[in-house]
C-alpha cells in the first residue's frame, strides 16, 4: 500500500496557503470593522451610563419608599429597631445620589437630581427629628412632625425622580436606536465577507479532505489487517509529508507490536511452568502444615495426659512431705532441710502440672467457669496477705491501694485467684531487692480494673508481641536466673478474656512493668 505522492505541497504548506488567503480577507474587513467598533464602543459607553443612571434612579425611588415605610412603622410600633433600617437606607440614598451626580450627562436630568437632593435632605431632616422624639418617648410630637407637608415633600420627590427617569429613558432609547442602525450595517458587511470567505474555504477544504480521506482509508485498511492478526502487514511510504511520517510510525508500531506479542508468548509459557511449580510447592506446604497440626495436637494430647497422670502421685508426694515437715522435731536438721527442699520442689511441679492442665482445658474450650457475683476487694486483700511474706523475704516493698469497696463482678473465684497469683508472683520474682510492687483496684462507670505494677527488670520492646504467648520467658528473666514455665501470662489473659474482660501491659526495660486487666461490672454487657 502506497501513501502520498511524489512532489506537491505537504499538508502544512496547504493549510498555511488557505489560512493566508482567509487572513487577507479578514484584514480587509478588519479595516472597516475597526472604525465601526470605535463608534459602537462609544455608543455602548453611553448605553452603560444610561443603564447605570436608570438603575440609580430606580434604587433611589425604592429606598425613599423604604424610608417612608420605616418611618410609619416606627410611629406605629415605637420599636427603635426600625432606626437601624432607617440608618442603612439613608446611607444608601446618600451613596446613590453621589454616584448619580457623577455620571449624569443631560443638563435637564442633572437639574432634576439637584432639586431631588434638596427635597430628600429636607425629608431626612424631618425623619431624624421623628426618630429622636420616639427615642425620647415624645410620640405625640413625633406624630405632629409626620404632617401634610411631609407627605407633600414625599410626593414632590417622587415626581422629580419620575421626570428624571423619563428623560433618561428617552436619551437611552435614542442611543439604542443609533447603535442598532450601526450594528445592522456592520452585520450586513460581516456576513457578506464571511460568505465569500466560506465559499472559497469550502472549495479548498473539499480538495484537501478528499486527499486526507483517501490516505486515512489506506491506513485504516492496514490497521484492520494488523488488528485481525496480520502483524506482518506494512504500508509503503512514497512521500515525505505528514502522511509519509504517519506511515513510517505505523510500520514501527506494527513491528514493535509483533515483537511484544512474541515476547508475551514466551513469558506466558514461562509463567505456566512457574505456576505448575508453585502449585506443587503449595501442595507440599499444605501437607507440611497438616503434619505440623497433627504433631501439635499429639503434643497437646500428650501434655494433657501426662499432666493428669502426674497430678495424682504428686498430690500424694506433696501430702507426705508436708506430713513429714510437721514432725520436724523427730528429724535431724539435715533431714528437715531435705524435706523442705523436696516439698518446695514438689509445689513447683504441682504448679507446673496445674498450668499445663489449664492450658489444655483452654485450648480444648472446656475450662468450665463457675461465675458468682462478688467484689474483688476481699480477693485482693487475700492476695496481699498471701504474698506479703514472699515480698519481705526478697526485700521488696508490697504496696496496696484499694477503695473501700469495689463494685461487684461476675467471676470464677478459683480462676481469678490464679490470675492474681500469676501477676503478683511475676512482679515480686522479677523485682530486685529494694524495689516496689504495687497492687491497685479501680472502678469506672462500666468496669473494674486491677493493676499490678513493679520496678523490676522490665521487658525489651522487641519481645512485647510474644508476652502473652505460651512458654514465653524474657531474655532478661533468663539472665536473672529466675524460675518459671512461661505459661502464667498466657493462662491469665485467656481466663480474663473468658470472663468478658481484657488484659494489657506496658513495660520499660530496666525500669519496670505494669500489667492490668479490666472486667465488666455485674449486669453490664461484655466490652
Amino acid at each position: 500500500m502506497m501513501l502520498g505522492r511524489r512532489g506537491g505541497l505537504n499538508i502544512r504548506a496547504r493549510l498555511l496557503l488557505g489560512f493566508g488567503t482567509a487572513l487577507l480577507l479578514v484584514v480587509a474587513f478588519g479595516v472597516y470593522l475597526l472604525g465601526s467598533l470605535a463608534i459602537t464602543s462609544r455608543s455602548l459607553a453611553l448605553l452603560k451610563r444610561g443603564f447605570a443612571v436608570h438603575e440609580l434612579i430606580s434604587g433611589l425611588e425604592a429606598d425613599r419608599q423604604a424610608l417612608l415605610a420605616a418611618t410609619r412603622a416606627l410611629l406605629a410600633t415605637q420599636d427603635l429597631t426600625w432606626e437601624r433600617v432607617y440608618d442603612e437606607k439613608s446611607a444608601r440614598v446618600d451613596e446613590q445620589l453621589r454616584r448619580l451626580k457623577e455620571i449624569v450627562a443631560a443638563k435637564e436630568t442633572a437639574q432634576l437630581v439637584i432639586e431631588y437632593e434638596l427635597v430628600a435632605r429636607q425629608l431626612q431632616g424631618v425623619e431624624l427629628l421623628i426618630v429622636a422624639r420616639v427615642a425620647e418617648g415624645d410620640v405625640a410630637r413625633a406624630h405632629e412632625l409626620f404632617d401634610a407637608s411631609y407627605e407633600e415633600r414625599q410626593a414632590q420627590a417622587t415626581v422629580l425622580l419620575s421626570q428624571a427617569l423619563v428623560g433618561e429613558r428617552l436619551l437611552l432609547a435614542e442611543t439604542v436606536e443609533r447603535t442598532n442602525r450601526l450594528l445592522r450595517s456592520v452585520g450586513l458587511l460581516f456576513w457578506t465577507v464571511l460568505a465569500v470567505v466560506l465559499a472559497g474555504a469550502a472549495v479548498w477544504l473539499t480538495r484537501l479532505v478528499r486527499h486526507i480521506t483517501r490516505v486515512v482509508r489506506e491506513l485504516l485498511a492496514a490497521a484492520a489487517a494488523v488488528a485481525a492478526g496480520d502483524l506482518g502487514r506494512r504500508v509503503v511510504v512514497r512521500s515525505g509529508d505528514e502522511f509519509g511520517q504517519l506511515g513510517a510510525h505505523f510500520n514501527r508500531m506494527a513491528r514493535s507490536l509483533q515483537q511484544m506479542l512474541l515476547a508475551r508468548d514466551r513469558q506466558r509459557k514461562q509463567l505456566l511452568v512457574q505456576n505448575l511449580e508453585l502449585e506443587g510447592t503449595t501442595l507440599r506446604l499444605e501437607e507440611a502444615v497438616k503434619h505440623l497440626q497433627q504433631i501439635d495436637a499429639a503434643k497437646s494430647d500428650f501434655v494433657s495426659v501426662a499432666a493428669h497422670q502426674l497430678r495424682s502421685p504428686l498430690t500424694g508426694i506433696n501430702w507426705t512431705l508436708h506430713a513429714l515437715s510437721q514432725e520436724a522435731e523427730r528429724l535431724t536438721p539435715e533431714q528437715d532441710k531435705l524435706v523442705r527442699d523436696a516439698a518446695h520442689a514438689t509445689d513447683r511441679l504441682v504448679a507446673l502440672v496445674n498450668d499445663l492442665l489449664s492450658v489444655a482445658r483452654l485450648e480444648e474450650g472446656r475450662l468450665g467457669l463457675e461465675k458468682v457475683k462478688q467484689s474483688l476487694s476481699p480477693m485482693l486483700e487475700d492476695a496481699k496477705r498471701r504474698f506479703a511474706a514472699a515480698a519481705r523475704g526478697k526485700g521488696v516493698q508490697l504496696m496496696v491501694h484499694l477503695p473501700a469497696q469495689l463494685p461487684a463482678v461476675d467471676i470464677d473465684r478459683v480462676r481469678m485467684v490464679v490470675v492474681l497469683d500469676n501477676l503478683l508472683d511475676n512482679a515480686i520474682k522479677y523485682t530486685p531487692p529494694g524495689g516496689t510492687v504495687t497492687l491497685e483496684g479501680q472502678a469506672s462507670e462500666g468496669e473494674v480494673t486491677v493493676l499490678v505494677k513493679d520496678t523490676g527488670i522490665g521487658i525489651p520492646r522487641d519481645e512485647w508481641s510474644r508476652v502473652f504467648t505460651k512458654f514465653f520467658r524474657s531474655e532478661n528473666a533468663q539472665l536473672a536466673k529466675t524460675s518459671g514455665t512461661g505459661l502464667g501470662l498466657f493462662v491469665a489473659k485467656k481466663v480474663i478474656e473468658q470472663h468478658g474482660g481484657r488484659m494489657w501491659f506496658h513495660s520499660v526495660e530496666n525500669e519496670g512493668s505494669s500489667f492490668a486487666f479490666a472486667l465488666p461490672r455485674a449486669g453490664r454487657k461484655k466490652n
